[in-house]
């Protein structure tokens, strides 16, 4: 598996339209995608910055699963089946979104990596 670059930075939010209001409103941020009222990602200019309403409660701040990072592949299904014979920690098995496969690990502390494969190809 070849890591192609950062896709997205992720941020868990409790409230996904004071959130989406936020971003978008305060910060001037163009909203590049949203999925139903769990998910929406904002262009940065590099990578996209994504938020979303994530897990069953929200952590408490510093806690692990309110920040994660998307790390782009060319291809998620082989890279989870890579990972997977690795023996690395699987969050969530591959998904399949109108723009993206995607799939959850864990580093050795716990931390949340989102392998991320663009259905366009695009990377950041």
């Amino acid at each position: 598996m070849k890591i192609l670059g950062v896709d997205f930075v992720f941020y868990n939010v409790t409230n996904i339209k004071k959130a989406v209001h936020f971003y978008r409103d305060v910060l001037g941020l163009k909203v590049i995608g949203e999925i139903g009222k769990q998910w929406a990602e904002f262009d940065t200019g590099n990578i996209a910055l994504s938020i979303g309403v994530y897990g069953a409660t929200f952590p408490k701040k510093g806690e692990k699963g309110s920040v994660s990072v998307g790390l782009a592949v060319l291809d998620a299904k082989k890279s989870f089946i890579e990972l997977k014979k690795r023996r690395v920690k699987i969050n969530m098995d591959v998904q399949d979104f109108p723009p993206c496969f995607m799939f959850s690990i864990s580093d050795p502390d716990g931390n949340e990596i989102v392998i991320h494969q663009r259905k366009d190809g695009t990377v950041g």
